[in-house]
């Protein structure tokens, strides 16, 4: 499974992205709603995890775009 993991606390990302490809997953991580939005543009990913309080963005308005991105996709 391929996830992308989008939260600024790069230690943080380090852990869970450590503990998800030891159980085989393939993780992409990101700091900013920006790196998100380009990532989610370039890589279909099968799981994204995000940080509620991303600096560049409002959370939920950039969940309520890719939402939207992919309902469209479907």
């Amino acid at each position: 499974m391929q996830i992308l993991l989008v939260t600024e606390e790069e230690l943080l990302a380090e852990l869970i992205a450590f503990r998800l490809e030891l159980l085989g997953h393939s993780v992409a991580t990101r700091t900013t709603a920006e790196q998100m939005n380009t990532a989610l543009q370039d890589t279909s990913y099968s799981l994204l995890i995000i940080d509620t309080c991303l600096p560049d963005a409002n959370t939920r308005d950039s969940l309520t775009k890719v939402r939207s991105r992919w309902s469209k996709e479907s």
